[in-house]
Order: structure tokens, then C-alpha cells, then sequence
């Protein structure tokens, strides 16, 4: 990693490229990038993780894995000089487009208006799932004025506080008290899902600009690693009785 690090130091001031490192393991691209925050900015450093279940296990994501995933894209939107570190696994698995990650992204600021109905059929939109007390990332419920949410990115559950359609508060709580922790001023909302009905997935190339740097690690490994990955599909594929919705690129298309 200290290796790798000095790229980055020896950039000329206007590399404008991000640098994507990809290894077979997504062990070993999580170490790596555990790593690589010891030696260069880590708020140019990025992780995308794998969804950590096998192709068309019976099995859903951690809602934790979809979270980091999705916002490590909404990352990739606003930056133009990075490190990005994944894994063979991670990038077959298919993703938001996107066009719909910048269309589900909301920004919400205390005082401002916003309205209350339409805030609500967006969360549902977004893929928050509704419930009487919200505990984990990916859910909301609404008391009166008082609509509480969990999204990707944040530590802490969200709670809006609303006066018709005028939003009063915005403030971090305890999941497990349901207490205020503190006041915000504003948040940005990522949806929770990664997969929409109706919408055609994508993956994470779409986000990568076309002059992006590719530092593959141990490139027989990388084809080993594919080639065994494209098995495990085709065999999910064959045992799964939901042969329509296919999360994953073929070798084809990741080519």
C-alpha cells in the first residue's frame, strides 16, 4: 500500500484521473484499502464492496453492504481525481444506473419548503421500507409531522420534523433509545435500493470517466478469478427458478 500511495503524491497538480485498483479477492482489496488510509486523503479514497453472498444464493444483501456501495457511487458523481479499490466479485454485480442514483439523490435543508406527501412517496420510491420504529438502515415511519429514515451513508437514523408542508428540524437520533443525538442543518438522501422494478440496472464502469487508470492485481489471477465467478453464475442460473432477473454481468459485458 505505501507503495501504491506514492502514486498518488506523484501526481502532477492537475491529474484530473481517477485510479481504480481491482483484485480478485474482495479480502484482499478490503485490506488493501484499510491500508491505503494510512498513507493519502481519505476523502479521496474509495471502497466498493462486494454484496458478499454467491450468485443467486437465497440470500439478501446486507443492507450495511448496499449502503457503502451506494454511496461510494454518489462519490464518483461529484469527484474527478480518486483511488477507488474493488474486486472481481463487486463488479459483476450489477448496480443503479446512473441516471437513476442522480434522479433518487434529495437534498433537504432545515426552513425550507418541501411537500410533506410527495417527501413520503419519494422515500417509498427510493427503496426505504416502512415501519413502526426505525432501527436499521433502509427504513422509515411517520408519526403525525414527524417522518424518521435511515439512509446509506450516515452512521444514525435521520428524524424531519415538518409543519405542513415547511420543514422545522432536522435531527440525528439514538436507534436504540430514539433520543436526539443532534441538530443538522441539512442532509443528502441516497436511495437504499440497488435494484429497482422497471428500471434497467447498470454497473460500476458507467460511473468511471473513459480516461480512468486501471491497476489490475496479478492479472492471472483476475482471469482465474472471472472465469470461476461466470461458472458460479451460470450454475445460479441454472438451479434459480427466477431466471428473468439477473443481477450480474456476464464475462461479455464486463469485457
Amino acid at each position: 500500500a505505501y507503495f501504491f500511495s506514492h502514486i498518488g503524491r506523484s501526481l502532477p497538480s492537475g491529474f484530473k484521473k481517477p485510479v481504480v485498483f481491482i483484485f480478485s479477492q474482495p479480502e484482499e482489496a478490503e485490506n488493501f484499502y484499510l491500508d491505503l488510509l494510512a498513507f493519502y486523503e481519505k476523502d479521496k479514497i474509495f471502497f466498493f464492496p462486494d454484496w458478499e453472498i454467491l450468485p443467486f444464493e437465497d440470500l439478501s444483501v446486507h443492507p450495511d453492504i448496499i449502503s457503502d456501495r451506494i454511496s461510494t457511487l454518489a462519490k464518483l458523481l461529484n469527484n474527478k481525481t480518486y483511488f477507488l479499490i474493488t474486486s472481481i466479485p463487486a463488479i459483476f454485480s450489477k448496480t443503479l444506473s446512473f441516471d437513476d442514483l442522480v434522479n433518487k439523490i434529495k437534498h433537504i435543508k432545515e426552513k425550507s419548503q418541501l411537500n410533506f406527501d410527495q417527501f413520503l412517496a419519494f422515500l417509498n420510491e427510493a427503496g426505504f421500507e416502512r415501519e413502526n420504529l426505525v432501527e436499521k438502515r433502509g427504513q422509515w415511519s411517520v408519526r403525525g409531522g414527524i417522518v424518521d429514515f435511515f439512509p446509506p451513508g450516515k452512521d444514525s437514523p435521520v428524524r424531519v420534523e415538518f409543519s405542513g408542508d415547511l420543514i422545522e428540524s432536522i435531527r440525528e437520533f439514538d436507534s436504540d433509545t430514539q433520543k436526539t443525538v443532534k441538530k443538522i442543518p441539512d442532509i443528502t438522501l441516497l436511495p437504499v435500493s440497488e435494484l429497482m422494478e422497471e428500471r434497467e440496472p447498470s454497473d460500476l464502469f458507467s460511473y468511471l470517466s473513459e480516461n480512468a487508470i486501471f491497476y489490475i492485481a496479478g492479472n492471472k489471477k483476475i482471469r482465474e478469478k472471472l472465469l470461476e465467478f461466470e461458472e458460479l453464475i451460470r450454475e445460479g442460473e441454472k438451479n434459480s427458478e427466477d431466471s428473468e432477473g439477473k443481477d450480474y454481468l456476464s464475462l461479455n459485458e464486463l469485457e
